[in-house]
């Protein structure tokens, strides 16, 4: 199923969005910290198939003017057809809107990830040394900024 057969909407907490987590990651959040991300301050988005089918989510938090994409997850099965893309032009859409500046930390292992972020109109704003665990130690992350400078979301504005 293409991406442009699903439907985004915002993310209640349940167990699917735990389960979807430890299929989706090498190093799944608990279940503990993704809950705690559904408070006041968190703007979190579902994507599902047009046969209600969980594919994936966004996790973001609100602070002032910026946005920060906490988490984005999508299942093993469904990766490569576009949802991911889908997700993260939702949030930058969600941003330009409320006027914020969009934020995200990423594993600096991650090619696919950075190479879909700078695709998107993300820039690399910097390094946060030995911040995610690996199996042997850590390693750094790349923090990126999408800036909402502009009059049109799908545009690189800085």
């Amino acid at each position: 199923m293409a991406a442009n057969q699903s439907v985004i909407g915002p993310l209640s907490w349940s167990a699917a969005v735990n389960e979807l987590e430890q299929l989706a990651s090498p190093y799944p959040w608990s279940e503990a910290a993704l809950e705690s991300c559904f408070g006041d301050s968190y703007q979190n988005w579902e994507l599902r198939t047009s046969g209600s089918v969980l594919v994936g989510y966004a996790i973001t938090q609100k602070v002032a003017d910026e946005l920060t994409i906490m988490n984005i997850a999508v299942h093993p099965d469904f990766r490569r057809r576009g949802y991911a893309r889908q997700l993260v032009e939702w949030v930058k859409e969600q941003a330009w809107r409320a006027g914020c500046t969009l934020w995200l930390e990423v594993r600096a292992s991650n090619g696919a990830a950075i190479a879909l972020y700078k695709a998107a109109g993300f820039s690399e704003a910097g390094v946060r040394k030995a911040y995610y665990p690996t199996r042997t130690g850590t390693e750094d992350a790349l923090v990126m900024r999408w800036s909402n400078n502009c009059d049109d979301p799908r545009k690189t504005c800085l």
